[in-house]
């Protein structure tokens, strides 16, 4: 009795060979996929990386150019950086130099609030000391190759 159901042989190698060319399908199609969403994750991930540094770098200088302005000039009259700058300092400066930052910036309220000529002669003064020095512990921070920043870090130590 024949029940009209046939039979399909294949052999082992066939079958070895059509899973072979399915992984090959698959690899040629998923692996690129896969590089190009790994390499998007780096490339996200290094933007974000080089714009908070580039950030912090304009925020430390944007607050040693307004200070120095008043440090070193004679004019007071435009203050509209000046709180700006204040208050963004203490996010890109390390702690242990937050203490030397309030004490420029409460010399320069001071100084905008004198009254004669020879007590800002003074507080100017005992500002450009500050601010030199501030400068100088803010040298390591500075925009440089990351192998001459570490160098030269280690060389002001001394």
């Amino acid at each position: 009795m024949n029940t009209g159901v046939t039979s399909i042989t294949i052999d082992v190698g066939t079958v070895i060979a059509i899973i072979v060319s399915a992984i090959a399908l698959l690899s040629t199609i998923i692996g690129p996929m896969i590089t190009a969403s790994i390499t998007c994750r780096h490339e996200e991930r290094m933007y974000k990386k080089r714009f908070l540094t580039e950030h912090e770098h304009e925020a430390i200088e944007r607050y040693l150019r307004i200070v120095g302005r008043y440090v070193f000039g004679k004019a007071y009259d435009d203050q509209k950086d000046l709180g700006e700058a204040f208050s963004e300092i203490y996010m890109y400066v390390p702690r242990e130099l937050w203490g030397r930052i309030q004490l420029i910036n409460d010399d320069i309220v001071l100084l905008l609030d004198a009254k004669d000529n020879e007590e800002r002669k003074k507080l100017t003064t005992q500002l450009r000391e500050s601010y030199l020095l501030l400068c100088e512990h803010l040298a390591p921070l500075r925009r440089s190759d990351e192998k001459k920043q570490k160098h030269r870090s280690k060389k002001n130590n001394k």
